[in-house]
């Protein structure tokens, strides 16, 4: 798996962050509080969850608000791409969603199967430290040191020595050989003096155990009497039902009888009795009410026979009333003509002004630009990107500029220390120089001093010889030789000696010019890597402002489209095609509203102009001249006034006479309706008259009388039943031949008072008996004390359970122990080993685990053991780093899981740290590595590796 991007949407101190990183070893660089930790957490916390309350940890939720969680973006490596959203919600954990990039969509289930058994304290032990781990190293002393290094070789983390401690420390408060304080230790004492305590009772009670066999089989013979009179019982009572349902077998019988002389009934509506009674009366009303219409129809057609009226002006009464109510509609026309011929003349002012500011020219064409929604949407798209696009150019441009001052900064400060150091290197060789003659000169003082002092030697013992032998004179000359070069080789060698002093003085100028050089050197370095760095940023921003000049034509052409589809001229500016695009929509929609006011005016002028017409019209034809309707429409109503006064008094008896025809027609249609559904309701209960059909409804109603009285009484019989007893059985029952119910109780009632008689007689021995064991019960204790026993007994038997629990834990843990040992350990030692040799340049050259032992043994190159405790706590820390590199490489699983390192070689001296880099930039060919630091790294790591950098935000 390798981890290709982080996007947080808010986690801790970073608000919608997004972070690259598809390299296979990538550094991200913050100084303290930069929040490097976090984004360790957060990829954590994506892959395996957020804690929960139980766990006491930080779930970093977002110091700004918002939604908290992000993805992290993944390769697999099948070559699948996928991203991995953690969101919080309504489960602790949070709720995931896996985006892959074919565009399939799955759940956590889908990263668990990435994932296999690894949890997040695993994938921590393993391939997620930093300082923690060797910063507990440092508060670590002796065999505690030790067992650290080999649970972290083991499983990676420090947990299951605490798991086998805290068990053996639970086991021993519970339980130890020959122990005192322990609690089944004791509780096995106080058991053992309560048992024989009752022992103590139990040899003084043979009588009582006697006694209490004796009142078991009173109590049994007593059960037997109980259990016989409450069969009795039952017999009594079945007896008491048979006899009850005995007189509901002979009621049922009557009503069944009765309710088959009445079935011919049962299909009769108790509802069609005042259906009967309602249309028999509206038969006889409206039968009457047709008879007095009758005859006042005859009455009134004597009256009025031969009236008639046939006016010409009421025949148009409709028209009048049609033009009466135009009349306003008349005026409103006027005032509209007027008004919109006003308006019309203000806008085509306007529309003059905006064409003479947009170019007469352009009438033409502007009549075919497309001002849509769409085209007013797209446009301000264009528009708003080009202005993004030139507030980037400018921020490029500026940024450019500030690396072209830091490139000539940097630039200048690497001149000068160059400069520097060529001053320093002319200086040295001039001193190296002058020492070179000093020390061709000593040389030559060598031979002289030694023969100055083999002079002195031979002519002193001459001298001393002669003058012993008798040649006194010779012997003196001699040993006045032999003074004489004695003197000159202390005189050669004083010199000799402030000689070899300015030269111890020149060596030590020399060390502190070799490390003045060095740190020159680095310095240059240091410089030349910015100036690399700075370097390669300005090209970037280049590349980026050419890219981003490229996007700007892209877009002017992208805007051209746009103004060739939507049929626009040629605008100066992609920045104001807002501007003109508003101004060209405000005179197209000027130019609309004038067609439309022109419309509105015909509309107007037509409406008055229809009006006008109708009324001359009707005014021709009745005499009255005039075009204007506010003059003619008042003449035409007097008349109209008149002509309806005068035809009035005929219409009143014309409207009473139609009145009484349609109340004679509608009492008619009433009579015969009422006749027929009285003729269907005798058919329905087949009966001729109104006798026989009351007398049937009659028979219906004691049909539903006997049905209620049936219901209710199989309702008493079901309400006797017991659960799985029927009716149809007990009326079987009823109806056999035998003894009858009052026979059968009168012997039962003899039995029951037999009965009774004897239990009473039980009763008073089992007492006697009682009486006789309490009187040897309240003697003593025995009862408290064999209840006390058993709730010891079952106090001991749950501590002893606990203790077997316990046992088998740690069973199983020494053998998950000692599995690893025999078929893990070695190949993760066998790693380590080489790891641990490399970082160390050979002087450790093997470690290996003795079998059953917790610890580690370490062979340098000279075959000598040491444990880790005997090691520096710098070299310890190499070999924990060694151990974690092991087991990360011999961790079994289809996907290699990233190596996320915190800064752990900060406490290595420069050269086992840069080994130690080495190592993990080995290790990136087969899996990632995100390294986390606040400080420089190697050169070789610096350029075979990406970079993030982090700002710190206090």
């Amino acid at each position: 798996m390798k981890i290709e991007g982080l996007h947080m949407y808010g986690f801790g101190k970073f608000y919608d962050k997004t972070i690259s990183l598809g390299s296979p070893f990538h550094v991200i660089r913050g100084e303290n509080e930069a929040g490097k930790s976090t984004i360790r957490s957060f990829i954590q916390m994506v892959l395996f969850g957020f804690p929960t309350k139980k766990e006491k940890a930080l779930r970093y939720e977002p110091k700004q608000g918002g939604r908290h969680g992000g993805n992290v973006s993944v390769q697999l490596e099948n070559g699948t791409r996928a991203v991995i959203e953690r969101t919080a919600g309504k489960k602790a954990a949070g709720e995931v969603t896996v985006y892959t990039e074919n565009g399939e969509r799955y759940g956590e289930e889908w990263l668990h199967a990435v994932l296999g058994n690894i949890d997040r304290g695993m994938f921590k032990g393993i391939f997620c430290f930093g300082l923690e781990g060797l910063s507990e190293i440092q508060r670590l002393k002796g065999e505690e040191l030790n067992q650290y290094i080999y649970e972290a070789g083991m499983t990676g983390t420090k947990y299951a020595a605490q798991i086998e401690k805290k068990l053996n420390g639970q086991m021993e408060v519970l339980y130890k050989a020959k122990g005192q304080k322990p609690a089944i230790n004791k509780k096995l004492k106080e058991l053992q003096q309560q048992r024989i305590h009752l022992r103590e009772w139990e040899a003084q009670f043979e009588r009582y155990d006697r006694l209490i066999q004796e009142m078991e089989e009173t109590a049994g013979n007593l059960e037997e009497v109980k259990k016989k009179k409450q069969n009795l019982y039952i017999d009594k009572e079945y007896q008491q039902r048979k006899q009850t349902m005995e007189r509901f077998y002979q009621e049922k019988e009557n009503i069944e009888h009765r309710l088959q002389a009445l079935a011919p009934y049962e299909d009769i509506s108790l509802e069609w009795e005042q259906e009967f009674k309602d249309w028999d009366e509206k038969y006889k009303e409206a039968k009457q009410q047709e008879e007095e219409r009758e005859i006042t129809l005859k009455q009134m057609e004597n009256k009025h026979k031969g009236a008639a009226n046939t006016w010409f002006l009421l025949s148009n009464k409709d028209r009048f009333y049609s033009l009466k109510e135009k009349l306003p509609l008349y005026k409103k026309y006027l005032e509209d003509y007027e008004s919109l011929r006003f308006q019309l003349a203000q806008k085509n002012h306007s529309l003059k002004e905006k064409q003479e500011r947009l170019g007469e020219s352009y009438e033409k064409e502007l009549s075919l630009c497309v001002t849509s929604l769409a085209a007013e949407e797209e446009l301000y798209q264009l528009t708003a990107k080009a202005k993004r696009m030139q507030e980037r150019i400018r921020l490029l441009e500026e940024q450019c500029q500030q690396q072209r001052d830091k490139i000539s900064h940097l630039q200048n400060e690497l001149e000068r220390m160059m400069e520097k150091q060529r001053a320093e290197e002319k200086r040295i060789q001039k001193e190296e120089s002058e020492s070179k003659r000093n020390k061709n000169q000593r040389k030559s003082w060598n031979q002289p001093v030694f023969m100055l002092q083999l002079s002195a030697i031979i002519f002193m013992t001459l001298g001393i010889w002669e003058s012993t032998t008798g040649h006194w004179l010779i012997g003196l000359i001699m040993f006045g030789a032999g003074v004489s070069a004695g003197i000159l080789w202390y005189l050669q060698n004083q010199q000799k000696k402030r000689y070899t002093g300015n030269m111890g003085a020149s060596n030590s100028r020399s060390t502190t010019d070799l490390d003045t050089l060095q740190r020159l050197d680095a310095s240059i370095r240091e410089v030349e890597w910015q100036l690399e760095r700075e370097t390669n940023m300005y090209e970037s921003l280049e590349r980026k402002e050419e890219q981003e000049s490229e996007n700007w034509k892209m877009l002017l052409s992208d805007f051209e489209q746009w103004a060739e589809t939507c049929h626009f001229p040629s605008i100066p500016s992609l920045l104001t095609a807002e501007t003109f695009f508003a101004s060209v929509k405000e005179w197209k929609e000027l130019q609309n509203n004038i067609l439309h006011l022109k419309k509105e005016k015909e509309a107007a002028a037509m409406g008055a102009h229809t009006i006008k017409q109708e009324t001359k019209q009707l005014g021709g034809q009745l005499g009255v001249t005039g075009e204007d309707p506010a003059a003619v429409i008042p003449m035409l109503g007097e008349m109209m006034e008149k002509e309806e006064k005068q035809n009035s008094e005929w219409n009143q008896e014309a409207e009473i006479w139609i009145a009484a025809r349609d109340q004679k027609t509608y009492f008619t249609k009433i009579k015969e309706q009422a006749e027929e559904i009285i003729a269907q309701l005798l058919k329905k209960t087949e009966t001729d008259t109104a006798i026989s059909f009351y007398r049937a409804i009659a028979q219906k109603k004691e049909y539903i009388e006997w049905g209620k009285k049936y219901e209710w009484l199989m309702n008493q019989l079901q309400s006797h039943l017991y659960p799985g007893e029927s009716i149809n059985a007990w009326m079987e029952e009823v109806r056999k031949e035998g003894p009858s119910p009052s026979q059968e109780m009168a012997k039962i009632e003899e039995a029951l008072h037999q009965a009774v008689s004897e239990e009473e007689d039980l009763q008073n021995k089992l007492a006697e008996l009682k009486q006789e064991r309490r009187h040897i019960e309240e003697g003593g204790t025995y009862e408290q004390d064999l209840q006390q026993y058993e709730e010891m007994k079952q106090d001991l038997q749950q501590d002893a359970h606990r203790w077997m629990v316990l046992k088998a834990a740690s069973a199983i843990l020494r053998e998950a122990k000692s599995v690893y040992e025999k078929e893990r350990q070695p190949d993760v030692i066998q790693t380590a080993s080489r790891h641990f040799s490399y970082i160390t340049q050979g002087h450790y050259s093997r470690l290996f685990a003795p079998l059953g032992k917790e610890t580690f043994i370490v062979e340098d190159q000279f075959g000598i053991w040491f444990s880790p405790e005997e090691l520096s706590r710098g070299t310890a820390e190499q070999l924990y780093l060694s151990l974690r590199l092991a087991l990360a490489d011999n961790y079994s699983h289809s996907e290699p899981f990233p190596f996320i390192l915190d800064d752990p070689f900060v406490n290595f001296d420069a050269e086992r740290q840069n080994l130690a880099f080495d190592l993990v930039e080995r290790a990136s060919a087969n899996r990632q590595i995100l390294y986390f630091t606040c400080g420089n790294l190697p050169k070789a790591v610096v350029h075979s590796s990406t970079f993030s950098e982090l700002e710190a935000e206090m």
